[in-house]
């Protein structure tokens, strides 16, 4: 007569098989996650780059957004800094741990000045393209025209 239930080796293969998934599975969970901050990171900059060009074109303010190496922003519209419209290293290492910052001049900083138009001067030469990279997982691109507009990983731009 069989008795209902499991035998220890049926367990042992069954608690094998999901430790293999979960061995396959946490990395890409990881890094889907990883990829998610820096795509939030990469929003939030854009939402204020458009803003503070908003506030140029209205006639209200000239302000400035300095992006620095650590991947923290400030948006200058006077004096201080509008907390609403920065990012700040502490909310940045909430955030998105880990993250880095590449494109930014040697200065260590890309100033963004807008003018009552909406267009924008930066302290470097050339056009700016800033990537938002994660611990792990997949980088995020913005490319800076001087016409004030953002375009997104601009890779993947058709």
């Amino acid at each position: 007569m069989r008795s209902n239930g499991f035998t220890l080796i049926e367990l042992m293969v069954t608690i094998l098989v999901a430790a293999i998934l979960l061995v396959v599975a946490v990395p890409s969970f990881l890094s889907s996650i990883h990829g998610q901050q820096v795509v939030s990171v990469m929003e939030t900059f854009e939402q204020d780059v458009a803003w503070a060009r908003g506030q140029a074109i209205s006639g209200a303010v000239s302000p400035m957004l300095t992006l620095n190496t650590n991947c923290s922003w400030t948006v200058s519209t006077g004096s201080p800094a509008d907390s609403n419209h920065s990012m700040t290293p502490a909310q940045l290492a909430h955030d998105a741990p880990g993250i880095t910052c590449s494109g930014i001049p040697a200065t260590g900083y890309l100033q963004l000045q807008f003018d009552p138009m909406g267009m924008v001067q930066t302290n470097s030469n050339t056009y700016n393209t800033v990537t938002f990279t994660p611990a792990s997982g997949l980088s995020s691109s913005v490319m800076i025209f001087g016409s004030g507009v953002l375009l997104g990983n601009p890779k993947n731009a058709s």
